[in-house]
């Protein structure tokens, strides 16, 4: 899991592949590679894909919300 904190929320991608993530406190940009998509084992039957989880003040939020408040 990656969490980067957007200003008005924190975003955890999940299903990162750890070899190709950023580090620990890397300062980010917008268009910056925070990593490639990796399989999950438990899902191994399932394509590769992102899990997104937009968290603010603790508690998870709709992400298409959080998102459309960064434009």
């Amino acid at each position: 899991i990656i969490e980067v904190n957007h200003g008005t929320f924190t975003g955890r991608y999940c299903s990162i592949d750890q070899e190709n993530a950023v580090g620990i406190g890397t300062e980010l940009k917008s268009g910056d590679v925070i990593g490639r998509v990796s399989t999950v084992p438990f899902e191994s039957a399932d394509e590769p894909h992102l899990h997104f989880e937009a968290i603010k003040d603790g508690k998870a939020t709709d992400p298409l919300v959080a998102l459309e408040k960064l434009q």
